[in-house]
């Protein structure tokens, strides 16, 4: 969900992902598309991100709906969480279902840090 404007991101599991209005049920379209399932979206005030078992993780600008960048990251498994960071809102915070956990700039797509391992 926005946090100043009714639009959500959702996505299914022949993984679309579509914007709407949460206070009217109007869906604006499909904004894009990964190859499997999505499983996870966050939103902040311009960019929207979702990822899912495609291991990618695409990011979206939410003034026009469309998606900008895309970031593959795994050759295999895929990613369940997406958070954006506390302490820089640009950072997004991505956990891949193999165990690897990963910051990126939403900015430009660029992997700062990645960690490994349990």
């Amino acid at each position: 969900m926005h946090p100043t404007k009714s639009t959500i991101l959702t996505g299914d599991s022949s993984g679309k992902v579509f914007a709407s209005d949460y206070t009217t049920g109007q869906v604006y379209g499909c904004i894009g598309m990964h190859k499997d399932s999505v499983e996870a979206i966050v939103i902040q005030e311009l960019i929207g991100v979702s990822s899912g078992m495609d291991a990618s993780v695409v990011i979206y600008n939410m003034e026009d709906m469309v998606a900008r960048q895309m970031v593959k990251l795994l050759e295999q498994g895929g990613f369940s969480q997406l958070q954006f960071s506390v302490v820089d809102p640009y950072m997004l915070l991505a956990a891949s279902t193999e165990g690897e956990f990963y910051v990126i700039d939403s900015r430009n797509a660029k992997i700062l840090k990645t960690y490994a391992g349990h």
